[in-house]
């Protein structure tokens, strides 16, 4: 039997409702992602979306770019092509 409590369908309904007014985050934490910013090409998984900026994790650190600066978003496993050699850039 499923874990289903009285409420779940409205909840649902209610969150799928801000959802569609108020939008949500692109990028979703672990995803992977590659982009360009400055001319530099990056890949990695994201940290954090802050809705007007993206933490992305890359080999040795991590990077932050506007939503802009990424491309569709990457199939998982995806080799890192680039990366960017300064962060502070973006």
């Amino acid at each position: 039997m499923a874990n289903v409590m009285a409420g779940d369908a409205e909840a649902a309904g209610a969150i799928a409702g801000m959802q569609e007014t108020y939008g949500r985050p692109r990028y979703e934490e672990g995803q992977w992602v590659r982009g360009e910013c400055y001319g530099k090409k990056f890949s990695g998984r994201v940290l954090e979306d802050f809705g007007d900026g993206i933490c992305v994790e890359i080999d040795g650190g991590w990077l932050g770019v506007k939503p802009e600066h990424i491309h569709e978003p990457s199939p998982t496993g995806l080799p890192m092509d680039c990366l960017l050699a300064d962060p502070t850039d973006c």
